[in-house]
């Protein structure tokens, strides 16, 4: 769902209506991604939602992008693990790094 909400989002004609749509898109895996064992998705789809309550249409895609592909790779690799856990942990910090500067920036 998200990939698909951002390939939306990303179209020529996007609006802040696509926008909208992948925030809750990232929203909702926010609450669902720990009762299915991926808490790094969860914390990367709450990242996301914070860039995205302060992005209009066409901007802050490359980190959006990130954000998108890091959900899919840790979905990817399976439920919570300690070495799966601990290369999330380090993107989620990375990824939330990123756009705490672009946010004050």
């Amino acid at each position: 769902v998200l990939r698909t909400t951002w390939a939306e989002a990303q179209a020529q004609e996007a609006t802040a209506e696509d926008y909208r749509k992948l925030y809750t898109a990232a929203h909702n895996i926010t609450g669902a991604a720990p009762s299915y064992g991926f808490p790094a998705v969860a914390r990367l789809s709450r990242s996301l939602c914070l860039l995205l309550s302060q992005t209009r249409p066409g901007e802050n895609a490359p980190l959006i992008n990130l954000h998108v592909e890091a959900c899919r790779a840790a979905i990817a690799a399976g439920p919570e693990g300690d070495a799966s856990q601990s290369v999330a942990d380090a993107v989620c910090d990375a990824l939330e790094r990123r756009v705490a500067s672009r946010l004050a920036g």
